[in-house]
């Protein structure tokens, strides 16, 4: 992806050193050298000058990698965890999580609040803006920004809400954005939770940076979210699409010949029928289940016939997922939320039915992977990391500029 605007080296090279830093975590200035291809006094310079801006501080290692006996103290390079953090809020289906997102990744749930059912937007923000009033006075000498996350329709590019399961918008949108920026005088960011969570799994999984297509898929409790990562750019949701989804195609599971524009019928539904619900009804641990992401939960406790209906799903999925192959091609299918932590079973019977209809080859099955972070901490993550990284221009990787 092209830079916006002309960086200096020196800009960059600061990106590349705190970038290595989130991911490895304290490295010797010598192996910065390496990892970034840069020259060791170009390195000294840059850590001279993060030194400066208090972003990065240094540590001794004494542990000999070879031996019990302790050998000459390394000095390592290490990100300041102290020197800002990003204040996010997800706004899921029945909850509000306020967590606090720091330099080096680590995060933090500073509280969870219930979130009443079809809320006006309005109420929604007077609630948020009182919690964050508080947590603003406790971390304003760190604070960096905000980023909101929301399940539902958003317009991350004007920071604007239109449509969601569980609020009620106007017709023309909600200018959330510049609403809590006005109020707060830090920037905010806005965006899907969808598009949160896959930015979440690219930042902390550096391999997707030279991946050109990624698309992201996850199934929780709450629903199913579908993104997309393509040519360097995040598509976001507009007006009369779904979360995370631009101008996309999508295949009916009952009809694949006939091609629908504008909404996704690729996966299977979030909510079990009633046959399924008979079903498990004869079981007493899988008495309460109505959803997908529920089976998922229990997979280990699945009476054989409840078993079953998670299998068949997983093949409905796994042909889904065919779908976005045959049509759109990508490198990846990021699979992530509960579906990461499907038993090698389950995953079996999902690769099955994902390489069964490939028109590309047997060997596209390697395209699904799973994503590394819990739910919440990508969504969390990915929200922050435009703010966290900000005048480091590591935004360049990513569309995520308001």
């Amino acid at each position: 992806m092209p830079p916006k605007t002309k960086l200096a080296k020196r800009d960059l090279g600061e990106a590349c050193v705190v970038r290595v830093l989130q991911k490895h975590g304290p490295t010797p200035q010598r192996e910065l050298a390496q990892i970034c291809d840069l020259s060791p006094s170009a390195v000294s310079r840059i850590v001279e000058r993060l030194f400066e801006k208090k972003l990065i501080l240094t540590c001794e290692n004494n542990v000999s990698l070879r031996s019990n006996i302790p050998g000459r103290p390394t000095v390592n390079i290490a990100i300041n965890p102290t020197a800002r953090a990003v204040l996010t809020v997800y706004v899921a289906l029945s909850k509000i999580h306020y967590m606090l997102v720091n330099l080096d990744w680590s995060t933090e749930i500073l509280t969870i609040d219930e979130k009443p059912q079809g809320i006006e937007v309005n109420n929604l923000v007077t609630l948020i803006c009182k919690r964050l009033d508080g947590f603003t006075a406790v971390y304003s000498k760190k604070l960096y920004g905000y980023a909101v996350l929301l399940s539902g329709i958003t317009d991350g590019k004007r920071g604007m809400v239109f449509n969601s399961q569980t609020l009620k918008t106007g017709i023309s949108g909600f200018e959330l954005k510049a609403i809590l920026e006005q109020r707060f005088k830090l920037p905010v960011i806005v965006d899907s939770e969808s598009n949160g969570a896959l930015l979440g799994e690219i930042t902390f999984n550096h391999d997707y940076l030279d991946k050109r297509n990624v698309v992201y898929v996850y199934y929780d409790c709450d629903g199913m979210v579908l993104s997309f990562y393509f040519n360097g750019k995040i598509y976001r949701g507009g007006v009369d699409t779904t979360a995370g989804q631009t101008e996309c195609y999508a295949f009916s599971e009952n009809t694949p010949e006939k091609c629908v524009e504008g909404r996704a019928y690729w996966l299977p539904p979030v909510g079990l029928n009633k046959v399924e619900l008979n079903v498990l009804s004869q079981s007493k641990i899988s008495r309460k289940v109505k959803k997908f992401g529920e089976l998922i939960v229990i997979q280990k406790q699945l009476s054989i016939p409840s078993a079953k209906i998670l299998e068949n799903r997983l093949r409905m999925l796994g042909r889904g997922l065919c779908n976005i192959m045959n049509l759109l091609g990508p490198d990846y299918i990021l699979i992530g939320g509960l579906l990461s932590e499907l038993d090698d079973r389950y995953l079996n019977i999902l690769h099955e039915a994902f390489v069964s209809g490939q028109l590309f080859s047997v060997s596209s099955q390697d395209r699904i992977t799973y994503g590394k972070l819990p739910l919440l901490k990508a969504i969390a993550i990915g929200g922050a990391s435009g703010l966290l990284t900000a005048d480091l221009e590591l935004q360049l990787k990513f569309d995520i500029s308001p």
